[in-house]
């Protein structure tokens, strides 16, 4: 995993490559690093601030509105593995391929490069995207995510990837097209390409689509909101469609601070932390099953947004008081943590980095994450993990501020 290579264009795309050539099949994912989260930017200047879904409904509107048609259409009809997908902090369109990887590449990066803008092809666009949103709202936790953001943050916008409707309806071909200008530039992209090829010709590809490509050039920069540190609300009840009652503790931790490789470090130590405390063979989930506050799993989960972590802990419940004080009790024991322990799922984690070379996406995902989502441009490897050791486990953890956090509660409605 250490023979991943990094060229830069003349126009500032980043290419990561890793060539092997034992598998049968290459995997390209071409990511924009414009995400659900960017909402607020200047660009030569001038102020923009976006709608919730904005990076959402330009993802739809460059697959389907190219001068190379709907493209990822064109990839499912040469039997590619293809889609696209908007996170918080990136765009991403990928597809995989055994034998058409030339005009795959092709197709893709003209088609994201070579959006055609007019209001017909907008509306045209925006269609399907009210039907997705409606759907999504017969979804419980679309709501109860929109709670979670609007009680952590003061300043941030942020509710969620896909937007609302309302929001949507609303949306300008002249704003979507400042947008695309601000975001879609090659110094602000990534292309991924892991598997089998030749680097050689694929790079000389690369360089002469983009000899084609001129797109006008702007200053951009995002408008710090200056978030506080400190949760909007400490806490938020509210009912629901919900089978039983759900609780979750969100804890938002600074990371203004944090190196990017303290940060990758983290992420496995949260891992190592969370499976010790919440996983179902720890003791706090045996506790509480038998005691029938919960019935399932512990969920957990981290995310960053801005530069923020925000850590989500929990479950349905049948006693929503015990589930919380039991979650924040759990968060103070690091100290009863065994090295023992700490060590059988450090060696699960080797395991898994040492054995993702068997699958090419299962080598490039991780490494996107490093890349675009904390700015460490290596993948993780076998030596990495090996290099956690119990003492900067405490540490880290013991670091993190959990005092910082917002209960969200949502509530079986008694109709």
């Amino acid at each position: 995993m250490n023979n991943i290579e990094v060229k830069t264009l003349d126009n500032g795309l980043k290419i990561y490559l890793y060539e092997d050539k034992r598998k049968h099949s290459t995997y390209v994912n071409f990511v924009t690093k414009f995400g659900g989260i960017h909402q607020d930017f200047k660009m030569d200047n001038k102020e923009y601030h976006l709608k919730n879904g904005m990076a959402h409904l330009l993802e739809h509107y460059v697959c389907e509105a190219s001068n190379q048609g709907e493209f990822i259409k064109l990839l499912g009809k040469k039997h590619m593995y293809t889609n696209a997908t908007t996170y918080p902090s990136k765009t991403s369109f990928y597809f995989l391929t055994s034998t058409n990887l030339e005009y795959g590449l092709e197709i893709l990066l003209k088609g994201i490069n070579n959006p055609i803008f007019s209001k017909e092809r907008l509306e045209k666009v925006k269609a399907p995207i009210y039907q997705e949103l409606k759907m999504h709202e017969d979804n419980i936790f679309h709501k109860f995510n929109h709670k979670v953001n609007e009680a952590i943050f003061h300043n941030i916008k942020f509710k969620n990837v896909g937007g609302f409707r309302k929001e949507i309806k609303n949306v300008t071909l002249k704003e979507l097209k400042a947008t695309y200008e601000a975001f879609y530039q090659p110094q602000n992209q990534f292309l991924f390409i892991g598997g089998n090829f030749d680097k050689e010709k694929i790079l000389s590809l690369i360089k002469n689509i983009y000899k084609d490509i001129n797109k006008p050039q702007h200053q951009v920069e995002l408008i710090d909101l200056k978030e506080p540190t400190p949760v909007k609300k400490k806490k938020v009840t509210f009912k629901s469609k919900a089978i039983q009652d759900y609780v979750s503790v969100i804890y938002k931790i600074d990371f203004k601070n944090w190196t990017p490789r303290e940060m990758q470090k983290l992420d496995f130590y949260l891992h190592i932390f969370f499976k010790c405390i919440y996983s179902i063979t720890s003791n706090l989930y045996k506790e509480l099953v038998s005691k029938k506050i919960i019935d399932t799993g512990i969920n957990y989960s981290t995310e960053l947004i801005n530069n923020y972590n925000i850590i989500e802990i929990g479950n349905y419940t049948n006693d929503v008081n015990v589930l919380v004080k039991r979650i924040q009790e759990e968060m103070m024991k690091i100290d009863d943590i065994s090295e023992e322990d700490f060590n059988l799922i450090k060696k699960e984690a080797i395991t898994k980095v040492a054995i993702r070379p068997e699958r090419i996406m299962s080598v490039i995902t991780p490494l996107i994450e490093n890349v675009v989502d904390i700015n460490y441009p290596y993948p993780d490897t076998v030596e990495d993990m090996e290099n956690l050791n119990f003492q900067e486990f405490k540490t880290m953890i013991k670091s993190l501020d959990f005092s910082n956090y917002s209960v969200i509660i949502m509530q079986k409605s008694k109709d």
